[in-house]
């Protein structure tokens, strides 16, 4: 069974297709807009993604970009009533994986969401496991207690370089300077404000934080505490 999402303004179309493919024992999700895709790509994570490239509010161009750019490697098929050479070419240049053009049959569709299935994905998932937490690399999700938890961007990224270098003693400048690229007083007050953030959500009650305060230095990550 996948977890699948499609994203098409054709609300008949998309009960079709959901029926058909939930009868196929996939988990199917649906969403009518680019706003709505961009959302749920971020949130969560889908073994393939049906994209019709016209939408209301955008382009399934732009989401193919967009979900490439920021590291998505689930594959993308791509449905579109126009035939035009100029647009699978755009399409796939863009990280599409496959194309197909409507009017469409049911099973060429499922045929072709089943070759996609069985690629290996391009890298293999990196799992971190920190007690109660587990961060997936590959697509930058953490989980508390098998909870989903979410982090803001930069705090991910601050959380990941940490993770990175365990049980170092690390200045502020240092963080800084690989994590903010920038060493300012401002930016200082960043970093406190983010390690506030992060320790809210993966600090356990009653426990040490796993971000240590090293006085007069900056901070220390230990995953054992």
């Amino acid at each position: 069974m996948a977890k699948i999402l499609l994203v098409d303004d054709d609300d008949s179309l998309l009960a079709i297709v959901s029926e058909s493919l939930a009868k196929e024992g996939h988990s199917v999700e649906r969403c009518y807009s680019k706003g709505e895709a961009t959302e749920l790509l971020a949130g969560s994570f889908f073994d393939v993604i049906v994209l019709d490239v016209g939408l209301p509010d955008g382009s399934g161009f732009d989401i193919c970009s967009d979900y490439r750019s920021a590291g998505g490697r689930s594959p993308i098929l791509m449905l579109t009533g126009k035939s035009e050479v100029r647009d699978k070419e755009q399409g796939l240049d863009l990280g599409a994986d496959d194309y197909l053009t409507k009017p469409f049959n049911l099973r060429e569709l499922s045929a072709r969401l089943r070759a996609l299935l069985r690629r290996p994905p391009a890298v293999a998932r990196q799992l971190v496991e920190i007690g109660a937490i587990t961060i997936d690399a590959t697509e930058r999700r953490i989980f508390k207690n098998g909870v989903e938890i979410h982090l803001q961007p930069l705090d991910y990224s601050l959380l990941e370089y940490f993770i990175k270098h365990p049980h170092e003693a690390l200045s502020q400048e240092t963080i800084l300077r690989s994590v903010w690229k920038s060493y300012t007083e401002s930016g200082i007050e960043a970093l406190r404000a983010s390690v506030k953030r992060i320790r809210k959500e993966i600090d356990l009650p009653g426990q040490d934080s796993l971000i240590e305060t090293v006085h007069k230095v900056g901070y220390c990550f230990r995953p054992t505490v």
